[in-house]
């Protein structure tokens, strides 16, 4: 298995910062030919790897991110959070602070981070993912187009 569609246990989507733009993953690519059959056929680009994971790309469609949509991005020294997003189905985004393949180290991640909880789940070839998440949305606000 080269590749896989990227679905979530909620039907959550996953939103990825990247080339400053938001990018939806569609895809999960696991090596060079995943990667690489998944942008020849269908036009879809990394736009980010897993932490811990770096091995599993995430992929987008190109020339499709989102420039206009503002997040805040709650990253600090104290509490680190990553350039991604869950956006749930009722319009909030949940800034992701971790993803683990074992339950155990994500619930010793939580009871460390007080400001987090398991938002969603998904399949990978080499099991679940888990994304563990702010407990708070993320404030959001959509950039003014230049009108000409």
């Amino acid at each position: 298995m080269n590749y896989i569609k990227f679905t979530t246990d909620n039907a959550t989507r996953l939103i990825v910062k990247s080339m400053q733009k938001k990018h939806t993953v569609t895809h999960l690519a696991f090596n060079k030919k995943g990667h690489d059959e998944l942008y020849n056929k269908m036009g879809l680009i990394g736009v980010s790897v897993l932490p811990e994971q770096q091995d599993i790309t995430l992929m987008a469609k190109a020339y499709q991110g989102d420039n206009q949509l503002s997040l805040c991005n709650k990253n600090s020294h104290l509490t680190p959070y990553l350039d991604m997003y869950i956006h749930t189905f009722d319009g909030k985004y949940f800034q992701v602070a971790a993803v683990f393949q074992d339950k155990n180290k994500a619930n010793d991640f939580m009871e460390k981070r007080v400001d987090t909880a398991l938002i969603d789940s998904a399949m990978s070839k080499q099991g679940e993912l888990h994304f563990v998440a702010s407990i708070t949305p993320a404030f959001v606000h959509n950039k003014m187009r230049n009108a000409s």
